[in-house]
């Protein structure tokens, strides 16, 4: 499995997101689909990228250590168990697992 370009992406001229890899900007993608404010947004989207996918690994690993801290006979409540589902499905989609 590929890794994808290390962060920080940023957005530049309001529809191209880039990444400084240390060696120079690189231009990862254009958004072309849509008026100029929707492809703003979407970039600003891809953009972000990398930081979600950071925060949702972090979030997930937390909420783990958090169930299996809970007395035995206990579990996490079925939105926390379907919250975990999703991330880890989002997660997998991300990283070319699914």
């Amino acid at each position: 499995m590929t890794k994808h370009t290390p962060g920080p992406w940023a957005v530049n001229d309001g529809q191209e997101v880039v990444a400084d890899d240390g060696a120079g900007t690189r231009l990862l993608c254009r958004c072309h689909a849509g008026h100029y404010e929707e492809r703003s947004a979407n970039a600003r989207l891809i953009a972000a990228a990398p930081d979600l996918l950071a925060a949702l690994k972090v979030a997930l690993e937390y909420q783990g250590a958090v169930n299996e801290a809970l007395p035995d006979g206990y579990a996490p409540p079925k939105l926390v168990d379907a919250w975990m589902t999703e991330a880890e499905a989002a997660i997998a989609r991300a990283e070319g697992r699914e």
